[in-house]
């Protein structure tokens, strides 16, 4: 049976990972950094990694061991540590922390404090995060069922899923459907929780960790947003 990390790569072939690598490693340049260290926080299966490695010396961060077994295969080049994000501490120094496709909204509000301290102190002087939150609240279809679909000549997935609302954060009981010719059809459940921080709230949290807000650049999500900070 395949796992739910190798299903995500399926469900999100469409995402352009290349091009929004070459986005993120063109807009760093205009910045003088100490050094060329890049750490990925919540980097999933490594699609991001995949391509950055080719500029970056990469390491990345995920507690989900079976994301990091696809991650190293794909970019066996980068480095991978199987921890939680929030209380990451390493002895290298980074040039840059990027936390994409929503990934610090993984983080409950008590758990934000001890991760920012954290990543302020994974960075070299002058060194940059980049953020990319997830959804806005108001943003947010509740209830209302979505369902996205791979098709491959003798496979088929479905994953369908209906986000709901239960105290601050984003519930999604993800179910997926998954036929392969020969084998009986598979069926298997995933839980996200995403919490529901206000931007404007979390972007002052993050100043408050000695980040100096420097802009806010297109973001790879709809209707999205994506902050660049500073080390002070």
């Amino acid at each position: 049976m395949l796992s739910s990390a190798e299903l995500y790569d399926y469900i999100y072939s469409w995402k352009p990972y290349a091009e929004e690598a070459d986005i993120i490693h063109s807009y760093l340049q205009k910045f003088s950094l100490r050094g060329n260290n890049l750490i990925e926080l919540a980097c999933g299966t490594g699609r991001y990694i995949e391509y950055l490695s080719q500029y970056w010396n990469c390491t990345g961060v995920d507690l989900c061991s079976d994301s990091l077994n696809i991650a190293k295969r794909r970019a066996p080049e980068a480095s991978f540590v199987h921890a939680d994000m929030s209380t990451i501490s390493l002895r290298e120094k980074y040039s840059v922390a990027i936390c994409l496709f929503g990934g610090i909204s993984y983080l409950k509000e008590e758990e934000l404090s001890i991760a920012l301290e954290n990543w302020y102190n994974l960075l070299d002087e002058g060194g940059v995060l980049i953020v990319e939150p997830w959804r806005e609240e108001q943003s947010i279809h509740f209830d209302q069922p979505f369902l996205q679909s791979y098709f491959a000549s003798n496979f088929r997935l479905s994953r369908m899923v209906s986000p709901r609302k239960e105290g601050n954060a984003c519930v999604l009981d993800f179910f997926f459907l998954l036929a392969i010719a020969g084998h009986k059809v598979q069926r298997l459940q995933q839980r996200d929780v995403l919490q529901l921080h206000s931007w404007d709230n979390l972007r002052s949290r993050i100043q408050g960790f000695g980040f100096a807000y420097m802009d806010s650049i297109p973001s790879f999500l709809e209707d999205g947003t994506m902050w660049v900070f500073r080390k002070r």
